[in-house]
C-alpha cells in the first residue's frame, strides 16, 4: 500500500515503486490511497506548490489583500487581489468582497488605500494618485501640494487650474463669484 501523500492505481501493489506522489495543489492525508481522486485538492484561498504533501495544512492560505476562488491552486500567483479602484480590508474570500475606494482617497489595489493630499480630492475607485485634484478654492498639483485661492481671487471647481480674479462688481470668497447687490459696487 501506498504511503500518505501518494497513490497507486495498480491493483493490489505490493511495491511502494509503483506509487505515484500526490500533485501541487493537493495533499493525500490517507494510506492506501489507490487512485489520483484520493488525493484531495486543496480549499479555495490557499495555494500548494509542492507534490506528496500529506496534510491539509500543507496548503498555504493567500497573502492578505487577495484571494484563490478555485481549489486546487498551485501557485501563489494563482492569488488574486482587488483590483485598481478597490481595497480589501484584511482577508478576503471572494473578489466581489473587495470595498469601492472612497471618494477623497486613491486605491492602486489589494489592501492599498491612502488619502489625497491635504487640499485636494479624488472621485470614489480612484485607481491612482494621478486622480487627486485640488479642490475648489485651491490652485497647484499633487507634485506642487494644493494651495489656498489668494485673497480676490476664486477656482469653483477641482483641477489644477489657476485661480482666477474676482471680476468688477462681484465679491469672492475662494470658492465662489457672487454679484454685489444693486446700488453696491466693488473695487
Amino acid at each position: 500500500a501506498c504511503p500518505t501523500g501518494k497513490y497507486s492505481s495498480t491493483a493490489r501493489a505490493v511495491s511502494a515503486d509503483v506509487c505515484q506522489e500526490c500533485p501541487e495543489g493537493t495533499y493525500g492525508a490517507s494510506a492506501g490511497a489507490d487512485d489520483l481522486s484520493q488525493c484531495t485538492q486543496c480549499n479555495p484561498g490557499t495555494y500548494q506548490p509542492r507534490t506528496a504533501r500529506t496534510s491539509v495544512e500543507a496548503c498555504l492560505a493567500c497573502p492578505d489583500g487577495t484571494v484563490q476562488e478555485q481549489s486546487g491552486a498551485t501557485d501563489v500567483s494563482a492569488c488574486d487581489a482587488c483590483p485598481a479602484g478597490k481595497y480589501a480590508l484584511g482577508a478576503i474570500a471572494y473578489l466581489r468582497e473587495c470595498t469601492v475606494c472612497e471618494a477623497g482617497f486613491f486605491c492602486t489595489g489589494g489592501r492599498h488605500k491612502e488619502r489625497c493630499t491635504p487640499f485636494s480630492t479624488a472621485p470614489r475607485e480612484a485607481a491612482s494618485q494621478s486622480a487627486c485634484k485640488c479642490a475648489a478654492g485651491y490652485t497647484g498639483t499633487q507634485e506642487t501640494r494644493c494651495a489656498l485661492c489668494a485673497p480676490g481671487t476664486y477656482k469653483t471647481e477641482a483641477g489644477g487650474a489657476a485661480c482666477e480674479e474676482c471680476p468688477a462688481n462681484h465679491y469672492c470668497t475662494n470658492r465662489t463669484v457672487t454679484a454685489c447687490p444693486a446700488n453696491a459696487q466693488s473695487p
